[in-house]
């Protein structure tokens, strides 16, 4: 049934053989990089080398617990939640009318004709359309929601 989400088995993905170079690769870098720290420390007695690696564990561990005890007294940097803009073409839904205005039949017809004289505008005079619609970007959404209300409204008589 649902099929979308299922993966197939018989075909692989594409970008498998570019994982399997990157993971060679990492392979590659990481085992580089353990045979060049074997070689420097294997000049170190024991002894040296337990000290390393105790003054590694209280550097690194104590550095860990002054930012959890940052953190936790609440001496980070702070966020602030800024408010978002809205640009004024925008349709604000809160202030949506909660019931269908009652459209006359007289408003549909203008609303018809106009759209027809945008369209006619739009194929003879085509900057003359987009300057009307820089200045006015939200005519055509605003007209199909008059029309849809209208709509609706005919549907609940």
């Amino acid at each position: 049934m649902f099929r979308f989400f299922k993966r197939r088995k018989d075909k692989p993905s594409v970008m498998y053989p570019v994982f399997v170079r990157m993971n060679a690769f990492v392979r590659k870098k990481q085992q580089r990089a353990a045979d060049w720290l074997q070689q420097r420390s294997k000049q170190y007695s024991k002894r040296t080398q337990l000290t390393g690696l105790v003054i590694f564990c209280l550097l690194f561990g104590g550095s860990s617990v002054c930012i959890v005890i940052g953190v936790l007294q609440g001496k980070g940097k702070t966020f602030t939640v800024q408010p978002i803009s809205v640009p004024a073409h925008v349709i604000d839904t809160s202030r949506l009318f909660k019931e269908i205005p009652v459209l006359e039949q007289q408003i549909q017809e203008n609303i018809q004709h106009f759209k027809r004289h945008l369209d006619s505008l739009h194929q003879y005079a085509p900057a003359a359309f987009d300057s009307v619609m820089k200045i006015r970007p939200g005519l055509i959404d605003s007209l199909m929601l008059v029309e849809s209300i209208y709509q609706q409204q005919l549907k609940i008589k």
